[in-house]
């Protein structure tokens, strides 16, 4: 469906002003952009603006893109609420400090529902049963430490028992930058976040994928920016914490170096490079 007219500026401004709260860090301004239709997702706002306190953010902004996929409110949401309800796609564009050139994108899938003439975001995992999951970050689950190490900046989780990535991590991502180059002269920012889930759980969310991580040790995230072709931006290696734990040096070190290579060919291997020929790089 489409916006009802009107609606797309009014949702925007609501936007507009949630993100400066953000940055702002305005308690009140952001809590105020929430309606109150669910105490659960009320308290998963306030943890998320208390826990994004620990994150070097340069910029953020949160822009509706009704013009990708339209209204994608359903009759059941519908029901669930009363008054007018959208669901337009939103996306969450941010920078962290010194290590991203370009906006990092994440889609959000709120829920507009409209109050006392105003808008405000009710949910944003309404769209779930229809797999359209909104973007997920370590601070969604967590307070979070930022730590730069060089041409690293490490992002980990703030809680007890959660994974810390010890200095030998550290180490052999620098190795593994370093063989990477021997293999790879063509421009590219090396500059990289490394983030440590706090569990493999969290990290399948924040993947958005269904299968087992159990193999996996790693991985080279970057989201796609679609306002002029595909760009790829907000690259990120997102070490799997249950498996990285428990690999020798030198198998860790071919995958961490394996996952920087995909980050560093990535504006030049694009959507349509055989997966064969990008892997076996």
């Amino acid at each position: 469906g489409e916006l009802a007219s009107g609606s797309e500026v009014d949702i925007q401004e609501l936007l507009d002003r949630r993100a400066a709260a953000l940055m702002a860090r305005d308690l009140d301004g952001f809590m105020a952009t929430v309606s109150g239709d669910s105490r659960a997702f009320l308290r998963r706002q306030r943890r998320l603006f208390n826990r994004i306190a620990g994150v070097p953010l340069a910029s953020y902004r949160l822009v509706a893109r009704p013009d990708r996929f339209g209204d994608l409110v359903t009759d059941s949401i519908r029901a669930l609420y009363p008054g007018a309800v959208a669901i337009p796609v939103t996306e969450e564009r941010y920078r962290l400090d010194g290590f991203d050139r370009d906006e990092a994108i994440e889609d959000m899938f709120y829920t507009f529902v409209q109050r006392d003439g105003e808008w405000r975001i009710a949910e944003d995992t309404d769209l779930d049963d229809l797999t359209l999951y909104s973007g997920r970050h370590l601070w969604d689950f967590s307070r979070i430490s930022a730590r730069r190490a060089g041409r690293f900046l490490l992002l980990e989780p703030q809680c007890r028992g959660c994974p810390h990535a010890p200095e030998a991590a550290i180490r052999l991502a620098r190795e593994a930058l370093q063989r990477v180059r021997s293999y790879w002269d063509a421009s590219w920012a090396k500059r990289v976040p490394i983030l440590i889930p706090t569990s493999a759980r969290d990290l399948k969310r924040m993947l958005k994928v269904t299968f087992e991580l159990d193999n996996f040790v790693a991985f080279a995230y970057s989201s796609v920016d679609r306002s002029d072709g595909v760009d790829y931006t907000g690259h990120r290696i997102l070490l799997n914490p249950d498996a990285f734990q428990d690999r020798s040096s030198a198998s860790t070190l071919r995958v961490l170096a394996h996952e920087l290579l995909h980050i560093a060919t990535r504006s030049s291997s694009g959507p349509f490079v055989p997966t064969f020929v990008e892997e076996g790089i």
